[in-house]
């Protein structure tokens, strides 16, 4: 279910199964800024986290492969002390809503004791690609031209800095092909996708207003479009402008859904024109008497 109505079947164009290599490593923020470019090209996939309040990063590349799985088996001790380090982070965050000036120590302990060394493993790609995203959280993240990650990041980093904010780590910061979809982030432009995040320790309300309104004009400046799937500030008038294909979605979203039956307070805000600003409809009664 949609804007333009409701699918009832689709017909998936599956990848036959496969391994993949995977390594990450603490990295200098400045050294992969130095060498994105050629860190992007270095293996099929790419991505790094940032951690602010820090001057380190963790990189992670993956390459398909044909070598037997490896998985990452830990022991019985290993899981009890995953489990104590989760429920650590989350107790700190929570006392750090009356103490923000906890959020730069956490970040930068978090990073020294628990990202501080190389890992690898070979698994299934499934199992590769996706991660613990440990517990509630508010999290924005756009997708910007690649060639803007670089300044994009650095202006991040500065309006952290400048403005005294307490932010959780990390900042994720991944990479796409563009395609030519129209209402796509990516469409006409390979992109970076940079994501923020604020924790909600225990399923409290955190403090992170601030830090996404600052974070988003960042990214607008930058040449950003909003991920569709995250809260974003971006009404119709700012949206229409980002996507070159906007008018021809609005003429198949108004053939599809002449009465926007498929509405909602959202699409009302982000898509919907105004009634008063919409095209006459043709008149299709002379068409029905013929």
């Amino acid at each position: 279910m949609g804007s333009l109505g409701i699918i009832f079947e689709v017909t998936i164009q599956c990848e036959t199964v496969y391994r993949l290599h995977a390594v990450e490593e603490p990295l200098p923020l400045e050294l992969v800024l130095k060498h994105l470019p050629s860190l992007i090209e270095s293996s099929d996939h790419f991505r790094f986290w940032w951690f602010p309040h820090t001057e380190m990063a963790l990189g992670w590349s993956a390459n398909r492969t044909q070598m037997r799985s490896q998985p990452v088996q830990p022991s019985t001790t290993k899981q009890l002390l995953a489990s104590a380090e989760r429920h650590s982070l989350e107790a700190l965050l929570y006392v750090s809503k009356k103490a923000p000036s906890m959020v730069p120590w956490i970040n930068r302990a978090w990073q020294h004791f628990k990202f501080n060394k190389r890992r690898e493993v070979v698994d299934w790609s499934h199992k590769v690609f996706t991660f613990d995203c440990l517990f509630k959280q508010r999290v924005n993240e756009w997708s910007i031209p690649v060639e803007n990650t670089v300044p994009a990041l650095k202006d991040l980093k500065f309006f952290i800095e400048h403005e005294q904010l307490n932010v959780h780590f990390p900042v994720e910061v991944r990479f796409v092909k563009g395609d030519d979809i129209f209402l796509s982030p990516c469409y006409g432009r390979d992109s970076c996708y940079i994501g923020v995040i604020m924790y909600r320790p225990y399923g409290g309300q955190v403090d992170y207003r601030r830090y996404f309104a600052g974070y988003e004009r960042i990214m607008a400046r930058h040449g950003g479009r909003p991920h569709w799937a995250k809260a974003f500030g971006w009404r119709r008038s700012e949206l229409s402008e980002a996507y070159p294909k906007w008018e021809q979605f609005q003429a198949v979203l108004r053939r599809l859904d002449p009465h926007r039956r498929m509405s909602n307070s959202f699409l009302e805000r982000v898509l919907y024109q105004p009634i008063s600003e919409e095209p006459p409809r043709p008149d299709l009664s002379l068409v029905a008497k013929l």
